[in-house]
């Protein structure tokens, strides 16, 4: 028996997908809206702890969901820094020092892991900016988000953000 559907809020939506939050297993909590409600009021913590003070954090979520728009709309990012492939079917859009994690879905509680793509010339899209970032399914859901600390995104980083993956998959296949 199907339950009833969580209810994910929209971010914004294109022509080529939609981009929502995921949702936790308690069908409220989004890690992302927490992140980017932070940056949206400059009153983001995380990015204090890396000294982006309020201005930036508040110019970081403009540009965040700039990116996140134009993907929706085009299906590529508007800067070839404004996206990039991480670990098992998760990505990242990037903005300053902020980070968004995301998956991309059918919609039906599923999903294909794909890759970052290392060969211009193995990309679908060689003549766009992001031409590194697969073909993705037309329901994106944002994960968790975190600063830019290093070189290399924490590894806890990516696990937490596979696992609101799995908790909000989850969500999908109970509604079949």
């Amino acid at each position: 028996m199907a339950k009833e559907p969580v209810e994910r809020e929209l971010v914004c939506e294109g022509r080529w997908c939609s981009i929502s939050y995921a949702i936790r297993r308690d069908g409220t909590t989004a890690p992302a809206r927490e992140v980017l409600d932070y940056l949206k009021e400059g009153t983001w913590s995380e990015g204090e702890d890396v000294a982006m003070h309020a201005d930036e954090q508040v110019e970081t979520y403009a540009a965040l969901m700039q990116s996140m728009q134009h993907y929706a709309e085009h299906g590529d990012g508007d800067r070839e820094e404004s996206m990039n492939g991480l670990d098992d079917g998760i990505f990242e859009f990037k903005a300053g020092r902020a980070r968004i994690a995301f998956f991309d879905t059918p919609g039906d509680g599923t999903f294909t892991p794909r890759w970052k793509i290392s060969n211009r010339d193995e990309s679908p899209n060689p003549d766009s900016v992001t031409w590194h970032i697969p073909d993705l399914d037309p329901h994106i859901r944002l994960c968790n988000g975190w600063p830019k600390r290093g070189q290399k995104t924490n590894p806890g980083d990516i696990s937490f953000a596979r696992k609101v993956r799995f908790e909000d998959l989850e969500h999908d296949r109970k509604q079949r």
